[in-house]
């Protein structure tokens, strides 16, 4: 039985160590295998360790150089970027200068539109004018020359105007064109086949005409230069008789004669179209004032307004003819298209028609009202009374004059009776081709502005206020 035992033991134990060898090498084996997995895993964390690198590496690169792309395209896409925006820019700036000059463009467009429509609303603007009764008597050329001198000598300073002052008086106006210079000293004109020039004491019987102002615009005015001129004026203010068309230089002379009457403006301007050119003023030299219809209308825009009467006086034409050239005509419809409500024509010595151009006058030649001559082609004369309501030209009346010396012995008068209408009946013959509507009546002549019958109008005394 021990050896039983024994022998079990022996085998057992034997047993016992060949499971400890087993398992000594399942162990070698394990830590052999773990060992090579440990290897084969640290050679694969090598490897995935190295690739890993590469695939850093090549994604460094690739990064690097995406990189780089991104950056030359951002470059590349800002450098476009800047051209645009430097472009977008100066397309701006273009748009920008282009709606600044839009703007101001605009701007300045509606400040004209403002301005115009300011001007409008002032053109707009209703003025207020007196609805008051006024008369203007205009009259022709004023010659103290040769042959009335003597009869002055011979009965007096007065003796020339005895019979026409009564004519000219009562009238709120009163004008007419002085021809002669007034003085004792200047320098005669040369080449000049007539040249004038009257003392102050032969100009005595202008002072007894009631004139309230003359034009001084006249081929005569500066027979004796700058000092016959200057002479002239100084006389006129002296005795208060206001003058134009004439001065020390041509600013001077466009001065316009302004009479208040009534709370209206009267405007007298007055231009000589007649030679010698030398007698015309410059910007620097006396003279009168040339009848260029630039110069004209330039003054009749600066002083016409709405409140006031501008009349126009014209030294004209050819002398000793009863019509007026072409040129007149289209002169006067130039100066009353241009807002001149008169026209006023001297120099002729003789009368001519008489237009109605859109319901304003004028009088081509109103004839002499003081001739210093004696002549016998000299023919009868007429004034003008201009009969005024508010601004509103109501009639005119023409007043026959006795002219021919031979006849009158230098004491013109108002005519009458047969003499006085066959006169009338002379101005309405050449009126005729203006289609002048002209009424005679107790041997005055009557033209109708906004009445079309005389018997609307009560007819009164010659030479008195309505």
């Amino acid at each position: 039985m021990k050896t039983g035992i024994k022998f079990y033991n022996s085998v057992f134990a034997i047993c016992i160590a060949l499971s400890l060898s087993l398992c000594g090498q399942v162990k070698d084996e394990t830590e052999k295998t773990g060992k090579a997995e440990t290897r084969q895993e640290s050679g694969s964390q090598k490897k995935d360790s190295k690739d890993s690198k590469d695939s850093k590496d090549s994604k460094d690169t690739k990064d690097t150089k995406d990189t780089k792309n991104s950056k030359d395209s951002k470059d590349t896409k800002d450098s476009k970027n800047s051209k645009d925006s430097k472009n977008s820019k100066n397309t701006k700036n273009t748009k920008d200068a282009k709606d600044s000059k839009n703007s101001k463009d605009a701007k300045d467009a509606k400040d004209s539109k403002d301005e115009k429509d300011s001007k409008d609303t002032k053109d707009e603007t209703p003025v207020k004018v007196p609805r008051v009764s006024n008369s203007v008597l205009v009259a022709g050329d004023i010659l103290l020359e040769a042959d009335l001198l003597d009869f002055i000598d011979d009965f007096g300073k007065a003796y020339p105007v005895e019979k026409l002052r009564p004519v000219l008086s009562g009238y709120d106006i009163v004008f007419a064109n002085l021809e002669t210079p007034i003085g004792t000293h200047g320098k005669e004109a040369k080449d000049k086949p007539y040249v004038f020039m009257v003392n102050q004491d032969y100009a005595e019987p202008i002072k007894r005409l009631s004139l309230n102002v003359v034009s001084i615009a006249n081929n005569h005015i500066m027979d004796y230069g700058k000092e016959g001129l200057d002479s002239t004026i100084d006389w006129l203010k002296e005795n208060k008789i206001k003058y134009t068309g004439a001065g020390d230089n041509l600013n001077e002379a466009r001065k316009p004669v302004i009479i208040n009457q009534k709370g209206i403006d009267f405007v007298f301007l007055a231009y000589n179209e007649r030679p010698p050119e030398s007698f015309y003023a410059k910007k620097d030299s006396p003279g009168t004032t040339y009848a260029d219809i630039k110069l004209i209308t330039e003054d009749i825009k600066k002083y016409k307004t709405k409140a006031n009467i501008v009349m126009v006086s014209l030294h004209w034409g050819i002398e000793q003819t009863l019509y007026p050239q072409r040129y007149q005509i289209e002169l006067a419809h130039q100066i009353i298209d241009a807002g001149a409500d008169c026209v006023i024509g001297h120099h002729p010595h003789w009368i001519q028609g008489i237009e109605i151009y859109k319901k304003k006058p004028v009088f081509y030649s109103l004839g002499n009202l003081l001739n210093g001559f004696y002549n016998k082609v000299e023919q009868d004369n007429f004034v003008a009374v201009l009969r005024y309501k508010g601004l509103k030209l109501r009639r005119i009346e023409i007043l026959p004059m006795a002219g021919k010396n031979s006849m009158t012995d230098f004491q013109p008068y108002l005519l009458t009776g047969d003499n006085a209408d066959e006169h009338l009946k002379l101005i309405k013959k050449i009126s005729d081709r203006f289609s002048t509507h002209f009424v005679i009546k107790n041997n005055t002549g009557y033209i109708y502005i906004i009445d079309d019958e005389p018997n609307n109008i009560e007819t009164r005394g010659r030479g008195q206020k309505p």
